[in-house]
């Protein structure tokens, strides 16, 4: 445990570097941990590091998804626009099959393949209802039920 007297040296050191423009990053890391009373190693600031970075980048990901993603269907074509910011236009001659992706939590993707697999969320995806009502007017995602089966 740190004694009260050391809390106070430490206190003017951190005074003093909060002053100066460039401290030693090395000391005022030290004096920082010191003055919490962690008993925090620099393997531990490493890992905690690496997490922030993970989260940083997993953020970053979905801010692209958000913000750049962007699906298009129309009569004519299909546009899509990856997180990338790449855009691609494909014709519904492209078009290999549509059906439709369960995924975890009953949420549901329409998956159109070209040469390309495109997911459409269906919850999540602003306008995916009038997406989903024109796919299925070109005569994809038709659904046949058996309602009447022979029994032998």
């Amino acid at each position: 445990m740190i004694s009260h007297e050391e809390i106070g040296k430490v206190d003017d050191r951190l005074v003093k570097y909060a002053g100066s423009c460039a401290p030693d990053s090395k000391e005022a890391l030290a004096l920082l941990i010191k003055y919490i009373g962690a008993e925090a190693t620099y393997e531990v600031i490493g890992v905690f590091i690496l997490f922030l970075i993970l989260c940083g980048v997993e953020g970053s990901y979905f801010l692209l998804y958000w913000y750049n993603k962007r699906i298009i269907v129309t009569w004519n074509e299909i546009m899509y626009r990856s997180i990338w910011g790449l855009e691609r236009k494909y014709s519904w001659k492209d078009v290999k099959s549509v059906c439709y992706k369960s995924t975890g939590r009953g949420a549901g993707r329409i998956l159109i393949r070209t040469n390309k697999k495109i997911y459409i969320e269906t919850g999540m995806m602003k306008r995916s209802e009038e997406a989903e009502r024109l796919i299925k007017e070109k005569g994809y995602l038709q659904v046949n039920l058996i309602t009447d089966r022979k029994k032998g």
